[in-house]
């Protein structure tokens, strides 16, 4: 068996041969998890989580008769030596431990770990994440019911992937209605927006996405050909003389950087 103590941010293995000082502890409990156990401050402890601080008041004798423990019998070892790592340590958060994190810091209450993670994702570089890290992130942060912007901008990052990304990773059966919901709107948004953007400051009528062509009379060079019909000045334009000639009316425009702001289609409540 395996003894670590857990002070602050300086944490060591050692063998239970020679156990570690507990002098700069201000009370040292011993959490007994598997194959280890884990000497903490509960005085620290109890300040952080009112679970632990039932524990600690319902803790035992442990082997000589002074030092107090309980015994964890329903979690790893790892797990527990990360989420204790962490309570201090908020830096070691990352996408891998994230989950485990979330859901330690609900079991036990400890509500700064939480805010720590929500933390974590609003600083998160999403470019150096993969879609299959960004889904299991956001699998997390919806079941603990993380706040809107943390959850939006796991939404809008996941939104980025194309179709095939979607199928492989098979979002419309891990996620609830509301988030694959969520993910298909903004990804129309964001294709919304690529089109737009090349419209010239015309808003053409759209079908999936795409500007939608019609046989017609294009209002300037007088031809039958395909045209698109601009929402904003309400004229039917070929793609040469809509790319030669800037919409006059600026609704077009207006509802472009509208959309680039809010492109989150996201029904979610603190």
């Amino acid at each position: 068996m395996l003894e670590v103590c857990m002070d602050n941010l300086n944490v060591g293995r050692y063998d239970c041969s020679s156990p570690p000082s507990s002098s700069n502890l201000e009370r040292p409990f011993k959490l007994l998890v598997k194959n280890q156990v884990f000497t903490v401050d509960s005085e620290k402890m109890r300040r952080l989580s009112p679970i632990f601080g039932l524990m600690f008041e319902n803790g035992r004798d442990f082997e000589n008769g002074r030092e107090l423990a309980r015994e964890i019998v329903d979690e790893k070892s790892d797990d527990i030596s990360t989420f204790l790592r962490c309570l201090y340590d908020h830096n070691q958060i990352n996408e891998t431990n994230f989950v485990t994190l979330l859901r330690l810091s609900n079991k036990y209450q400890v509500n700064s770990l939480e805010y720590a993670c929500e933390e974590f994702i609003e600083k998160l570089d999403m470019n150096t994440i993969k879609p299959d890290q960004v889904l299991t992130l956001l699998i997390a942060s919806n079941d603990h019911h993380l706040k809107r912007k943390v959850v939006a901008k796991l939404v809008l990052s996941l939104a980025k992937e194309d179709k095939n990304t979607f199928n492989r990773l098979k979002i419309s059966r891990y996620l609830p209605s509301q988030l694959y919901g969520a993910i298909i709107g903004t990804n129309m948004n964001l294709l919304q927006v690529r089109e737009i953007t090349t419209m010239n400051g015309h808003l053409f009528k759209m079908e999936r996405s795409k500007t939608q062509y019609r046989r017609g009379l294009c209002d300037m060079c007088r031809m039958i050909c395909d045209a698109a019909t601009c929402e904003s000045c309400h004229k039917h334009l070929c793609k040469t003389h809509w790319t030669a000639n800037p919409c006059q009316n600026d609704y077009g425009r207006r509802f472009l950087d509208e959309l680039k702001k809010n492109p989150i289609e996201l029904e979610y409540q603190d």
